[in-house]
C-alpha cells in the first residue's frame, strides 16, 4: 500500500477566500471560529478602559484648579480649557487671541509682560500672580505659569502654560497681613510688650516695646534667664512656678499673672500685667508661646491709694476702725497677751465752737501724733476709730499693772498743752482700757469690754484712766439701758409732761406750773425721769427728750387758752443739750407763733451747770434773744452749784429756784433759814422772783411767807398731774 504524500494545512484566512472553491478544513474552522468570542469579549473591555479614561480625565480637568492653555509666539491665545469661561464669565471669542490682556488690571499689565519677555530672552519658565477683572465687572487674583516650545532657530514657536484661581488664598494672605498690621498698630498705641518663643526652634523674640518697659538695651539676647532676672526677687519664684505650671500642661492655653519688675537701666520698680497664651500640637505639646505685657503701675498705685483710703484716716493718717479690727483678730489668733486702749478727747467740741474745726482738726493731728509715739512709731498699732475716738494696741503688755501703767502715760502725754498758732490747746482725754484675754476672748469682746472702761472714765469725771472689771459693766450696761428705754419711749410716743403747781405764798391761788418729764413703760405704767437719768448724759437723747417736752407743753397751753383756763405760766426744763444743738431761740419762738400763744405765758428752766459750759457766750446770747421775745428765765437749784452771783447780771434771769435741800430745813436748822433769807433778800433787792421748792409742811408755808419768799412749789400744794387734770385745779 502505497502511503500518501504528507503536507502542512494552511490555516490562515487566505486559505479560505482563495479563488475557487474553499477547501475548508473543519478542524482549522472550528478552531478559528471558536475564539470570535473571547475577541469580543476583549474588545468589549478595552472599549470600557477607554470610557473610564476619557470619563478620569474629564473629571479631573472639572476639578484639576490649573486651567491649561496655549498660545502662538505672539502671545495669542489659541486655546484654553473649559473652565476658564465658567469661571470668568468670558466667551472663547474674549478668552482668545489678544482679549486675556484687555481683562488684566492695568496696574498689574505691565509686571506681567514682562515675566513674560523674561522668559522669551533668559529660557526660565515664567509664573507671576495678578489680578483679573471677570465679565461682571469683579476682580479676581490669578496666578499663570507657562513654558515656551522653541523652534529650530531658538526663538518661540509655541507657548503651554496653566492659569490658577488664587483670589481666596490672597485674600486670606491680604487679610491676615492686614490683621497682623492692625496688631502691630495696636501693640503699638496700647504700649503692649510681646515676648515670643518658638518651643521648636528655640527661637525667643522681645518687641521694642517689651524692651523699652523692662529698659533692656537692643541688642540684649533675648533669653528666659535674662527676662526672669529683671523680675522682682520677692516675685520671681512664683512667676517661675506659674509659668512653669503652664509649659508642663496644668493651666492649659492661657494664664495670667501680675508682678513687680526692676528695669534694669534704672532699677525703678514697675507693675507688669501679663497674658499668655500656649500652642500646643495634637500630642498637647508646647509648640509656641506668646506673652503680651502691660505696665500696670499707676492703675496699681491708685489701687493701693484707695485701699490706703478706705483703711485709714484721711485726716491722722491712723487706721480706722475696719483695720483696727482686723489687726484685732490677728492678734487674737495668735493667742498671746496684749493690752487694748480705747480714749475719748473730752474737748474736741469746745475747741471746734471756739476755733472752728481748724483748730479742732490740729487737735486731732497732735492727738494722733502723741497716740503714734505711746505706739513706739508703730502705726499698724495705732487708730483713730471716727469722731474724737481712738484705739491703740499694746502687743507687749500682759498683766493689768503694765496696762495700767501705759494707760496713765497717754493720759499725761495728751494733758500736755498743745500749742497751735502760738495757742495753747486742750487735748485731755478718758481712757478705757482691756487686756486679751482676760477681758475678752474674741476681738468683739474686747474692744466691748474696753468701751466699758471708757465709758467709766467719761462718766466719772473725764480726763481719767479706767481699766475693766465686771462691776464697771453692770454700770454700764445700767445706762444703756436707761438710754435705749429713753429712745423706745421717744418713738413710741410715751414720753408726756405732768405739770406741778406753783402757788403765791401772799394769796394761797396757783399761779403757774412747772412741767415734769413722765415716761411710760410698755405696759402703760407711768415712771419716774430717774428711770432715764442716764439718757440724759447723752446729749442726743437729752436733747431730743427736751424737745419733745417743749412740742408737748406748747400743745397742751394752746388746748387749755382754747378752754379759756387760766393757767398763768407754764415753766419747762431746758438741759445743755438744747443749747448745743443750736438754733433754741427760733425753735421756741417758731412753737408760740405756731400755737398763737404770747412769749411770756413760758419760762425756761435751766441748772447752773448750763451757765457754767463751754457755750457761755452762745447760752448768754440765746437767753437775751429770749428774754428780749417776752419769754422768761428761770435758775434752778440755785445755790447748790458753782455758779457765781454775778451771773444773775450778766444773764436775764427772771426766777431764783431756791433747792428743796434748803426748803427742807427752814424750820430747824439755822443754817438753812440763813442761807434762804438771804436768798430771797438778794431777790427781792435784784426784782428777782423766788420759788421755794419742796415746800411739804404749813410750818415751811408760813415762814416762808414771813421772809418774803414769792412763791412756793411741792407736795402741799400738790403733786405733778396730767394736762387732763390741769384745768379741774383751777376751778
Amino acid at each position: 500500500m502505497q502511503e500518501a504524500e504528507s503536507r502542512p494545512v494552511d490555516h490562515s484566512p487566505a486559505a479560505f477566500l482563495a479563488d475557487g472553491e474553499a477547501q475548508p478544513d473543519e478542524p482549522a474552522l472550528a478552531r478559528i471560529f471558536g475564539d470570535v468570542p473571547a475577541l469580543a469579549a476583549a474588545l468589549e473591555r478595552a472599549e470600557a478602559r477607554l470610557r473610564a479614561l476619557e470619563e478620569h480625565a474629564r473629571v479631573t480637568a472639572e476639578i484639576n484648579p490649573l486651567i491649561p492653555w496655549t498660545a502662538d509666539s505672539s502671545g495669542q491665545v489659541t486655546d484654553i480649557g473649559e473652565r476658564w469661561f465658567d469661571l470668568t464669565g468670558y466667551t472663547p471669542a474674549d478668552a482668545c487671541a489678544q482679549g486675556w490682556r484687555a481683562a488684566v488690571h492695568p496696574d498689574d499689565l505691565p509686571a506681567l509682560t514682562a515675566a513674560i519677555e523674561r522668559t522669551a530672552t533668559s529660557r526660565v519658565p515664567y509664573q507671576a500672580e495678578f489680578r483679573m477683572r471677570m465679565r461682571d465687572g469683579s476682580l479676581r487674583w490669578m496666578r499663570a505659569r507657562a513654558k515656551p516650545l522653541w523652534s529650530a532657530d531658538g526663538g518661540v514657536e509655541r507657548w503651554y502654560g496653566f492659569v490658577e484661581d488664587v483670589h481666596d488664598r490672597v485674600a486670606a494672605e491680604q487679610a491676615k497681613a492686614l490683621g497682623e498690621e492692625r496688631l502691630r498698630l495696636a501693640v503699638r498705641s496700647t504700649a503692649l510688650g510681646i515676648w515670643d518663643y518658638d518651643v521648636a526652634t528655640g527661637a525667643r523674640d522681645w518687641s521694642p516695646e517689651l524692651r523699652a518697659m523692662f529698659g533692656v538695651p537692643d541688642g540684649t539676647p533675648p533669653d528666659y534667664e535674662a527676662y526672669l532676672a529683671l523680675v522682682h526677687p520677692q516675685d520671681r519664684d512664683a512667676v517661675r512656678a506659674r509659668q512653669h505650671a503652664a509649659m508642663r500642661g496644668d493651666l492649659r492655653h492661657m494664664f495670667r499673672a501680675e508682678y513687680r519688675i526692676v528695669r534694669a537701666d534704672t532699677g525703678a520698680v514697675r507693675w507688669v500685667s501679663t497674658f499668655g497664651h500656649i500652642l500646643r500640637d495634637g500630642a498637647g505639646r508646647p509648640v509656641r508661646v506668646i506673652v503680651t505685657f502691660r505696665d500696670v503701675t499707676d492703675r496699681r498705685e491708685e489701687q493701693e491709694r484707695l485701699l490706703w483710703a478706705a483703711q485709714h484716716d484721711a485726716l491722722t493718717g491712723l487706721a480706722n476702725r475696719a483695720l483696727f479690727s482686723k489687726r484685732l483678730g490677728k492678734l487674737v489668733e495668735r493667742a498671746k497677751p496684749f493690752g487694748l486702749l480705747l480714749l475719748d478727747l473730752d474737748h474736741l467740741k469746745r475747741v471746734n465752737d471756739t476755733l472752728g474745726h481748724d483748730g479742732g482738726d490740729a487737735v486731732l493731728k497732735g492727738a494722733a501724733d502723741r497716740l503714734l509715739a505711746a505706739a513706739g512709731g508703730e502705726a499698724v498699732n495705732t487708730a483713730r476709730l471716727g469722731g474724737d475716738e481712738f484705739g491703740l494696741i499694746l502687743p507687749g503688755v500682759s498683766s493689768r499693772d503694765a496696762l495700767a501703767e501705759a494707760a496713765e502715760n497717754l493720759r499725761g502725754r495728751l494733758a500736755e498743752p498743745l500749742v497751735v498758732d502760738g495757742r495753747g490747746l486742750d487735748a485731755h482725754a478718758s481712757i478705757g482700757g482691756a487686756l486679751f484675754p482676760d477681758h475678752g476672748r474674741g476681738a468683739g469682746a474686747l474692744l466691748k469690754s474696753a468701751d466699758v472702761a471708757l465709758y467709766a472714765a467719761k462718766t466719772e469725771g473725764r480726763g481719767r484712766a479706767e481699766l475693766y472689771d465686771r462691776r464697771l459693766r453692770a454700770g454700764v450696761l445700767r445706762r444703756a439701758g436707761m438710754v435705749k428705754r429713753a429712745r423706745e419711749a421717744l418713738a413710741a410716743g410715751r414720753v408726756e409732761p405732768h405739770y406741778q403747781p406753783k402757788v403765791d405764798l401772799k394769796s394761797g391761788r396757783v399761779v403757774g406750773f412747772e412741767a415734769l418729764l413722765r415716761w411710760r413703760d410698755g405696759a402703760g405704767r407711768l415712771r419716774p425721769p430717774a428711770d432715764l437719768q442716764a439718757a440724759f448724759e447723752d446729749w442726743n437723747v437729752a436733747a431730743e427728750l427736751s424737745d419733745r417736752m417743749l412740742a408737748r407743753v406748747v400743745s397742751d397751753m394752746a388746748r387749755w387758752r382754747g378752754e379759756g383756763v387760766a393757767f398763768g405760766r407754764v415753766a419747762v426744763n431746758v438741759s445743755n443739750a438744747e443749747f448745743v444743738r443750736g438754733d433754741l431761740t427760733g425753735r421756741v419762738l417758731d412753737r408760740l407763733e405756731l400755737a398763737g400763744l404770747p412769749a411770756d405765758r413760758l419760762e425756761l428752766e435751766l441748772t447752773e451747770t448750763v451757765l457754767l459750759g463751754d457755750r457761755g457766750v452762745d447760752v448768754e446770747r440765746t437767753l437775751h434773744e429770749l428774754a428780749d421775745a417776752g419769754v422768761r428765765v428761770a435758775l434752778d437749784d440755785f445755790g447748790t452749784g458753782f455758779a457765781s452771783l454775778v451771773h444773775l447780771r450778766r444773764f436775764p434771769i427772771h426766777v431764783i429756784k431756791i433747792d428743796r435741800s434748803f426748803t427742807a430745813g427752814v424750820c430747824g436748822d439755822a443754817g438753812a433759814a440763813a442761807i434762804v433769807r438771804a436768798l430771797v433778800g438778794l431777790g427781792r433787792d435784784l426784782g428777782i422772783e423766788t420759788v421755794a421748792e419742796g415746800v411739804e409742811t404749813s410750818d415751811q408755808f408760813r415762814w416762808l411767807h414771813e421772809v418774803g419768799c414769792t412763791l412756793g412749789q411741792g407736795y402741799l400744794f400738790g403733786r405733778a398731774q396730767s394736762a387732763e387734770l390741769v384745768p379741774p385745779m383751777l376751778r
